[in-house]
């Protein structure tokens, strides 16, 4: 009677707890289920002008303008709205006329310096200068200097004085001679060389190539014009070299 009456006690206590892990189970399922259907970011209802909307954000900005159509562009008809470009009277550089202005060139010490003679060619070219072989025709004597060989110093400072000679003997009716010293020594030297009265124009270092014609711009009006600066990323390479230089080793 006893065994008996233990054995159902047992039976429903395991159908009890069976019940309930079945009924947790299914609970937690439908919970899960409708969660997950709850958090869901687009319905179906919502998709179709969601994502329509951000189609036309996308076709709006990659058909919108760049960082291009903030500079101005000369093929552009309607440019009313950008300002005109200031036009600084004393900076008028010499390829705005008609005349091209001579230029010669001494070239000491290495081979860089005859490299870097052409490429000043180039950017003189540029701005309606021409090359020439005679010293006396030229209306601009650029002296390119070189730290390194002995005694290049010395003789510098002697071509300086022959060509100080060629300017005071240069006829009145002729444009004014101006003598430029550029290189590496130009820039070490360029408080010394200007403190001499009328020994040059101009004074550019090797990274200054292309200021230039706005420094001999400058000596136009008898002012002394130098540029210096020392540059990290100037190299030259868009610069096509112009092979004509004179050499004195």
């Amino acid at each position: 009677m006893n065994v008996s009456f233990s054995y159902r006690c047992l039976t429903n206590v395991f159908l009890k707890q069976s019940s309930y892990k079945y009924r947790f189970r299914l609970h937690r399922f439908f919970c899960t289920q409708n969660v997950c259907s709850n958090n869901s970011p687009i319905t179906p209802k919502e998709s179709e002008p969601e994502l329509d909307r951000r189609s036309k954000f996308t076709h709006r900005l990659r058909d919108g303008p760049n960082l291009r159509d903030f500079f101005k562009d000369d093929h552009l008809a309607n440019q009313e709205h950008l300002p005109e470009e200031e036009v600084i009277p004393y900076l008028r550089f010499s390829k705005q006329t008609d005349v091209r202005r001579k230029v010669y060139l001494d070239v000491y010490g290495c081979q860089m310096n005859v490299n870097d003679a052409e490429i000043v060619l180039s950017i003189l070219k540029d701005n309606n200068f021409e090359p020439t072989k005679d010293i006396i025709e030229a209306d601009v004597i650029l002296v390119l200097t070189c730290a390194i060989r002995d005694s290049a110093e010395e003789k510098i400072w002697g071509r300086l004085d022959f060509l100080k000679g060629i300017k005071r003997a240069r006829k009145k009716d002729r444009p004014s001679l101006k003598i430029g010293l550029l290189g590496c020594m130009a820039e070490r030297l360029k408080n010394k060389v200007l403190e001499r009265t009328n020994m040059v124009d101009l004074v550019a270092g090797p990274d200054s190539y292309r200021d230039l014609p706005r420094l001999l711009t400058l000596t136009d009006n008898n002012q002394k014009s130098v540029n210096v600066l020392l540059s990290l990323d100037e190299t030259y390479a868009d610069i096509t070299p112009v092979l004509y230089f004179t050499i004195v080793l």
